[in-house]
């Protein structure tokens, strides 16, 4: 039974889903509603992982099925959106750092 105050689980798609090769868009309406519900799932997403797993700094929106450009992160100071992020920056020197990914948890 589900309490009607209980938030719905956002189901993460795991790698090997074709929804997570589909472009996404940008967010150009931040009065839009849309894009206020989809916020909310993300960081619903991002929160109800980390409860269940233990871990997980961030989430992308596609990995919800929402092809919007936005990142949920909660990097020890409560959750946050980032929206329509880019890079702009690169650098020559490398490294290599153990990741995890919320599409394959198992890892």
């Amino acid at each position: 039974m589900t309490l009607p105050d209980a938030p719905e689980r956002e189901a993460i798609l795991l790698v090997g889903d074709p929804r997570l090769r589909q472009p996404s868009r940008a967010v150009e309406d931040f009065d839009d509603p849309g894009f206020r519900r989809d916020g909310r799932r993300l960081i619903r997403a991002l929160e109800q992982f980390r409860a269940e797993y233990g871990f997980g700094r961030a989430v992308s929106a596609p990995q919800i099925g929402i092809h919007r450009r936005m990142i949920a992160l909660n990097l020890g100071r409560g959750p946050f959106l980032v929206v329509n992020p880019e890079i702009t920056f690169g650098s020559e020197p490398r490294f290599t750092l153990w990741d995890d990914c919320m599409s394959f948890p198992w890892l």
